[in-house]
């Protein structure tokens, strides 16, 4: 059943040309009936390390015979001699390594029986072998006004890149690209605020002429896209306590919370989000700011010093922050 549904989608692929130069090179024969293909794991990811290749059978090998299987590695010329085969490598499919970087694979397949050897065909040539794409590295705080920089790794070495940067959550219809923002450093602003920000990165390789096999269009190599995502970006905040001890043990206080940016106005007033007020280690209330400040007393303080630390927690639209203040209690 496999055999027969390789067989098909062969006749389908290279119908459509996506599988031009892969067919099998064997030696003429008046009694030949069979064939080696190859089936790649995925025919728009191109000859790329870390993906593997399969081996199709184009007809039907000799009857009572035992296929053994052997992949050979060549040079980027394909240099006929050059082929040597690779240590361990006699399964029916081959996931490609380091080690075939810039070099060609094909596959000789022996038909045996009684341990003899009755008919042998080679498949065709891949084309040189790529680095496998990696997903961005982005560095940067996901904050406004900050700068996200991408690292994408020495795969690029073999690939044309066309980074675009995007706005919104992945996969949904709020996703969009950010008009302009096309190289690999990214300023956050006011309009990314709650959304998270993705980099995508559109990567090509042109394999040269005619080795333009697996092609998607006749034209490009391979095509991939990477993507990074960065969590929603937020308003940075900062938070401040003024206070007096208006009676014995107790402590009036205002909680102050405020967005702000280095390139962008924050209004203050729109700040909101839940606060935690703790002496020392101890909790000692819960609070919610909204318009950037909430006034807050505190019963029941020993008298002397308390260091009072007021946390504001973070939300999607701001950032957390905290900040410790000293008061003496009557």
């Amino acid at each position: 059943m496999m055999t027969r549904l390789r067989t098909g989608l062969l006749a389908l692929l290279a119908a459509a040309g996506l599988v031009t130069g892969l067919l099998s090179t064997a030696a003429p024969s008046s009694a030949a009936t069979w064939s080696v293909v190859f089936l790649h794991e995925d025919l728009y990811a191109g000859p790329v390390v870390g993906y593997h290749f399969s081996v199709g059978i184009n007809g039907t090998s000799p009857a009572g015979t035992v296929l053994r299987y052997q992949w050979l590695r060549g040079d980027i010329d394909n240099t006929p001699s050059s082929f040597e085969a690779i240590p361990g490598a006699t399964d029916s499919t081959y996931t490609m390594t380091a080690e075939d970087h810039h070099h060609r694979l094909k596959v000789r397949v022996r038909a045996v029986e009684d341990g003899n050897v009755v008919e042998e065909r080679s498949s065709g040539v891949t084309n040189f072998i790529l680095w496998q794409m990696r997903t961005p590295v982005i560095s940067g705080k996901p904050l406004v006004g900050q700068l996200l920089t991408a690292s994408l790794g020495s795969w690029t070495s073999d690939w044309d890149v066309e980074p675009q940067w995007r706005r919104g959550r992945v996969g949904t219809s709020e996703m969009r690209d950010i008009a302009g923002e096309t190289g690999l450093t990214y300023r956050t602003r006011p309009a990314d605020v709650g959304k998270p920000v993705t980099l995508l990165v559109m990567a090509y390789h042109q394999f040269p002429a005619p080795n333009d096999v697996l092609a998607i269009d006749r034209r490009w190599g391979s095509v991939a896209k990477v993507g990074g995502v960065v969590p929603p970006v937020r308003w940075a905040t900062r938070s401040i306590l003024r206070g007096t001890s208006p009676a014995k043990g107790q402590l009036r206080l205002t909680a102050v919370s405020y967005a702000w940016s280095d390139l962008f106005k924050a209004d203050q007033t729109q700040v909101y989000g839940n606060v935690r007020i703790y002496d020392g280690s101890r909790l000692l209330t819960r609070s919610y700011i909204d318009g950037g400040r909430r006034a807050i007393t505190l019963r029941g303080l020993s008298r002397g010093t308390h260091r009072i630390r007021m946390v504001f927690l973070q939300n999607n639209t701001y950032a957390a922050s905290s900040s410790t203040t000293s008061f003496t209690v009557r």
